[in-house]
């Protein structure tokens, strides 16, 4: 913008050149001291940018530096680490394998199991046959022993018997030759007077013997009755059983679980329905200790055991454990199991 000032200068100007060219020359040295003014700042400016640069060049060196340092330390870092994934890598190919082995011996181990398994179920069967064998040949030593005391006992029985009887023959006897008249003849006479005397203690020798066959049958079947009842799928109709066969199975034969509770609950329903005890089973052995098992008696009917019951307990030979009183109850077990029998 131009001034009143210069516009008089120029006016002036016009009027001396003289004047005009020194007052250029005094303007252009001011612009030069201007310019000169202008450079050194600019210069001054540039110097500190300059250090700036310098500053961030230096700033920035330091970060080449440090990243080449990272730069270097990644790269052994990786390299380790392509060390290890090596090794790892080989590592893992080696338990591949080693797995493949395992499950190799693993499927050979479960075909040997299964094989042993076998064999082990076919060493269970032959040891239970074994064992029901031997229980067998127990049981038939056991009843051959019975069979032989009881056969020894009946004979000595049935000795004394004879002895009483061929005794009592002798007496009647006696007494009928004594009440004959003197001079009475012998012979065929005599002969036939002596067979038209009574012999009673050969029937009732008998009716006792076959008495004591009876009870002691009654207490073979309620045996075999009650085991056929607890073990139906075990009960076998030839075989003889006892109470502590019946005890032994509940306690350790190896049934199904259901048909072990099932045989179990029966066990407890018998014992329960009859009342039953030890002195049960007690009479039952003595019953039985006096039963020749060779001799079989005829169909047993309640009746016919009531009676033979009866005339054991007027000779005396009911008492202790097989008293009169528990014979009966037995007597009337047999009879509900009969029935049961019949169900079945």
């Amino acid at each position: 913008m131009i001034t009143e000032e210069q516009n008089m200068r120029q006016l002036n100007e016009a009027l001396d050149p003289m004047s005009a060219l020194l007052g250029m020359n005094v303007m252009v040295r001011g612009e030069v001291h201007q310019e000169r003014a202008r450079m050194n700042d600019i210069f001054a400016s540039h110097s500190e940018d300059i250090e700036c640069l310098k500053i961030q060049l230096d700033d920035k060196n330091r970060e080449i530096t440090d990243l080449k340092n990272a730069v270097e330390s990644l790269e052994e870092q990786n390299n380790e680490l392509n060390v290890t994934l090596k090794l790892r890598n080989e590592e893992i190919k080696n338990l591949k394998a080693r797995l493949g082995r395992l499950e190799n011996e693993k499927k050979e181990l479960e075909d040997e199991l299964r094989s042993v398994q076998v064999k082990v179920g076919r060493l269970e069967k032959e040891i239970r046959d074994l064992n029901d064998a031997k229980i067998a040949q127990d049981e038939k030593n056991i009843e051959m022993q019975e069979h032989f005391d009881k056969v020894q006992g009946n004979m000595e029985t049935r000795n004394q018997a004879m002895k009483k009887e061929m005794q009592a023959i002798k007496e009647t006897q006696h007494k009928a030759e004594m009440s004959m008249p003197v001079g009475f003849a012998k012979g065929g006479r005599q002969t036939s007077q002596l067979a038209m005397l009574p012999q009673p203690f050969q029937s009732l020798g008998d009716r006792e013997l076959q008495a004591s066959l009876s009870i002691g049958e009654m207490c073979q079947q309620v045996q075999n009755k009650m085991y056929k009842v607890i073990f139906p799928t075990l009960y076998a109709p030839k075989r003889s059983y006892k109470m502590k066969h019946i005890r032994r199975d509940l306690e350790k034969y190896p049934l199904p679980t259901p048909e072990k509770e099932e045989s179990v609950k029966k066990w407890q329903e018998l014992t329960g329905k009859f009342k039953w005890n030890e002195a049960h089973e007690e009479a039952m052995k003595d019953l039985q200790g006096k039963r020749n098992i060779d001799a079989h008696p005829s169909t047993l009917t309640e009746e016919g055991l009531t009676r033979a019951a009866e005339l054991l307990d007027t000779k005396g030979n009911l008492k202790g454990w097989s008293s009169f009183k528990r014979v009966l109850e037995l007597i009337t077990i047999w009879k509900q199991l009969q029935q049961m029998d019949s169900t079945v």
